[in-house]
């Protein structure tokens, strides 16, 4: 038979202690959960800078194969084209649309690039040198958490030693800031 203090401690439920125990365990799951979150939704945003970097080296490349002609039929030197930055302001900390017409008149067209929905980064391709001496780095640049720290990917293309358009990179420097 139990005591009458024994009796009322299992009627009573828990402690206070145990109460706190408990809560303590549940806060430190949810920072652990939290800040997992958190590097998951920067790590799936950074795809888009990846994914558009690869498109912009394969219209670079393109660009470069294909002969040009001047408006008096003469054939051009090979080159990388000459982009505008699109948009032109940024890095910016929130996802941005960006028009058709934006694009196409910054030249980017010329690379079979533009982005129709909303990103997250704002993108640059910088070009220097006539044929074998062609050269461009391109990037993108984003602020994905709004603490004007930016997340830079970038691209190094030029031309190898056959002709060839070749590129590096993503060269990444703080990817999830």
């Amino acid at each position: 038979m139990k005591s009458g203090s024994e009796q009322r401690r299992t009627l009573a439920g828990f402690t206070l202690v145990e109460l706190m125990v408990v809560v303590c365990i549940i806060g430190l799951l949810a920072s652990v959960a939290a800040s997992s979150f958190t590097k998951y939704i920067k790590t799936a945003k950074t795809v888009e800078a990846h994914e558009s970097l690869y498109k912009i080296r394969l219209g670079a490349r393109e660009y470069f194969i294909i002969d040009h002609w001047n408006g008096k039929g003469q054939l051009l030197v090979r080159q990388f084209p000459t982009i505008v930055d699109v948009p032109a302001a940024g890095p910016y900390c929130a996802r941005q649309t960006t028009s058709n017409m934006e694009w196409i008149n910054g030249g980017w067209d010329s690379l079979i690039f533009a982005l129709d929905e909303a990103h997250y980064y704002r993108y640059s391709f910088q070009t220097g040198g006539k044929s074998y001496l062609s050269k461009y780095t391109a990037y993108a640049l984003g602020d994905l958490d709004c603490d004007k720290v930016w997340s830079t990917f970038m691209i190094r293309g030029h031309v190898d030693g056959d002709g060839v358009p070749t590129a590096i990179g993503p060269i990444i420097t703080k990817g999830l800031e």
